[in-house]
Parts: C-alpha cells; sequence; structure tokens
C-alpha cells in the first residue's frame, strides 16, 4: 500500500491534468490489486506444508477458497465485524476532520499564529486519551464504546455552529474520544482472532478500512463541494449519531431490557 500510494502521489499531476477522475481510478486499480494480493496470503506453515505434499488440500485451495478463508472468519464474528467496521468509519472520519480543521478554523476566524497552539493542544489530548483508554475498557464493554462513538458522533455535528469559542472545544473533545476508541479498537481486534489466521484477518481489516475510505470520501468531498465543511460536519454527525443510537437500541432490546409486547 506505501508503494501504490507513492506512485499515486507521482502521477497525481499529471494524471489529473489529463482527466480529473483518473487518480481516483488508480486508487480504485491499486484497491483492487491488493484485494487479489490478499487472497494469496498464507499464516499457518503447517498449511503450507499440506498443501505441498496433499494434492487433494492443494486443489480445495483455489482462489475462491482463499477468499472464503480470508473474509468468512471475519464476516462470522459480528463483534469483531463491527469494530472493524467502526475503526473504518472512525479512521475515515477523524482524517477527513483533521485535514478541514485548518481551513475551517482560519474561515472562523482563527489568527495563523494561533493555529500552532492549537494542534498543539490537540496533539496533547489525543497523546493522554491513550491513559484513559485503559481505565475505562479494563474489561471491554461494547456498550461503553458505542456511547462513547455516539459522543464522538454528536461533537462532529454540532461543528455545523460556527462560532469558534465552541468549535475550538469540540475539535479536542473529538480528539479526545477518537484517542480512546481507536486505541481500545486497536488493543481488543486483535484478541477476537485466532493466533494462526491473526495476520490474513489484520489484513482484511486493513482492507475494509481502506474500501471504506476510498468510497466515503469522495462522498464527503462531493456534499463540501455543495454545501460547504459546516454543513457536511452536520450531515455526518447526524447520520452517524443515528446509526450508533440504532445500535445501541438493538443491543437493549436484544437483551431483554426492553419487553416487546406480542401481538394480540
Amino acid at each position: 500500500m506505501p508503494i501504490a500510494a507513492a506512485i499515486t502521489v507521482l502521477s497525481a499531476s499529471a494524471l489529473f491534468y489529463l482527466n480529473s477522475y483518473l487518480p481516483f481510478y488508480l486508487s480504485i486499480l491499486f484497491m483492487l490489486l491488493s484485494f487479489v494480493l490478499l487472497c494469496f496470503v498464507d499464516d499457518d506453515e503447517k498449511v503450507r506444508a499440506t498443501k505441498r505434499t496433499s494434492s487433494e488440500i492443494a486443489t480445495k485451495w483455489n482462489a475462491t477458497a482463499f477468499v472464503r478463508n480470508c473474509f468468512l472468519p471475519v464476516f462470522r464474528n459480528k463483534q469483531l465485524l463491527t469494530l472493524s467496521l467502526c475503526s473504518a468509519f472512525l479512521i475515515t472520519m477523524y482524517a477527513n476532520t483533521a485535514y478541514l480543521s485548518q481551513v475551517y478554523l482560519l474561515d472562523l476566524g482563527l489568527p495563523l499564529p494561533v493555529m500552532g497552539i492549537f494542534f498543539f493542544a490537540l496533539s496533547l489530548v489525543s497523546s493522554l486519551s491513550a491513559s484513559y483508554s485503559e481505565k475505562l475498557f479494563k474489561t471491554f464493554s461494547m456498550d461503553r464504546f458505542l456511547i462513547l462513538f455516539f459522543l464522538m458522533c454528536v461533537s462532529t455535528a454540532m461543528l455545523n455552529f460556527q462560532l469558534l469559542l465552541l468549535v475550538i472545544p469540540l475539535y479536542l473533545v473529538f480528539a479526545f474520544i477518537n484517542g480512546v476508541i481507536s486505541q481500545t479498537i486497536d488493543s481488543e481486534i486483535p484478541a477476537l482472532m485466532d493466533e494462526g489466521s491473526r495476520a490474513t484477518a489484520l489484513s482484511v481489516v486493513s482492507f475494509i478500512q481502506g474500501f471504506f475510505g476510498l468510497i466515503f470520501e469522495p462522498l464527503l468531498g462531493l456534499l463540501i463541494d455543495r454545501t460547504g465543511i459546516s454543513a457536511m460536519y452536520l450531515i455526518l454527525g447526524a447520520t452517524s449519531s443515528f446509526i450508533v443510537l440504532l445500535a445501541l437500541v438493538y443491543r437493549y432490546i436484544t437483551r431483554g431490557a426492553i419487553s416487546v409486547p406480542a401481538n394480540p
């Protein structure tokens, strides 16, 4: 992926000059290539040895079987799939918020010399969040995780209010919650995998993250073009808050905490 990114960056200006969509198409091409390569990743030395000695097992390990054995363990594990999708969404949300913060803050009137102080504070808050992640999630709780995620989405929606004294604290809250739940994801995802297939499963998670960003970042760019940065924050935050809230309600119902009356 770093090699693909380097090629894309080096060629992007020339490609953009020819057609503004070509860099995007090149990114998709490399993502599809990474998917093909992912299908031929082996984790277990015993499996490789067996494949070399047994024609029956070697036949079984065709391209379809590779894809199935790579992706099914992730998709069958509901908590692993949930955290993988949350991670993908979180990376996309945080990356775009970080990219746009400089332009947005300058538009709201933050003096340029103060920008360095703001990003120092942002980095400090992000670094402090690691210790709070350990305190909050000594034992992982999906409900606690989703509540923090919901608060992060709400703070994103509130960035729509173009008040500098409100936006700066919201950015700090956003960075803190992002640090807490991203640290939690990084520690929890490997714990949900079998040791023998961990490398492949992590590759699948990385693929989900990259594919998610590849699809949704252009959509966020279109929203900005149509509505502006602040309205994009409102749409992104409100939509994601609604989805996370639905997930919390679903978990509450499935635990039997809410008694749903039967049809008469």
